[in-house]
């Protein structure tokens, strides 16, 4: 198919919302099994502020709010869904919420620098998505739509009444309208 010069994809920003929501999601699930197994987690003397002696349940809630809301819309975004848009501002703002709840507890981190700053991103194109529109337009909606194509064999859409294809005379108004036969 060839691209109309000056026109945008309905579905403007599909790509960026798949690839970088599924790396979140991605890195959300890693994240989450690292901490659930005790592997390269921060000291547990950060968790006695909540009272937990484990890492696990912090790897639950990572799961919880940056892998699973990601994935969400990774997978709105690869199915053209009219709910992607909305499903990725909800991912970046979880995603926000998780690396701000973080720093009272591990303290300030560059990782925690950039997934911030993919979570600002992304909701900057969710909104603009949102406000320019994210599915092509309806069918009554487009100002080019073709009318002229053959449906059927022996119809046409936006044609005359009786307007047939095989041009046998018929007008289409009673029954037995098929071809003329010899």
């Amino acid at each position: 198919m060839a691209a109309v010069v000056g026109r945008r994809s309905p579905w403007r920003y599909r790509r960026t919302f798949v690839a970088v929501e599924g790396l979140v999601a991605l890195a959300g699930a890693a994240g989450a099994i690292q901490l659930a197994l005790g592997r390269s987690t921060p000291p547990t003397s950060d968790l006695h502020a909540l009272h937990l002696s484990h890492w696990t349940l912090p790897g639950v809630w990572l799961f919880a709010t940056v892998a699973v809301p990601s994935a969400c819309a990774a997978a709105a975004a690869l199915r053209r869904s009219p709910r992607a848009p909305s499903a990725v501002m909800a991912a970046s703002s979880l995603l926000a919420l998780e690396l701000v709840a973080q720093v009272p507890f591990v303290g300030f981190n560059a990782l925690q620098a950039v997934f911030m700053a993919v979570a600002v991103a992304m909701a900057v194109l969710a909104l603009r998505v949102r406000g320019t529109g994210w599915s092509p337009p309806r069918p009554e909606d487009r100002s080019t739509q073709v009318h002229d194509r053959p449906i059927a064999t022996g119809t046409f859409v936006g044609g005359a009444p009786g307007h047939r294809a095989d041009n046998s005379g018929s007008t289409g108004t009673g029954a037995g309208n098929g071809p003329k036969r010899t």
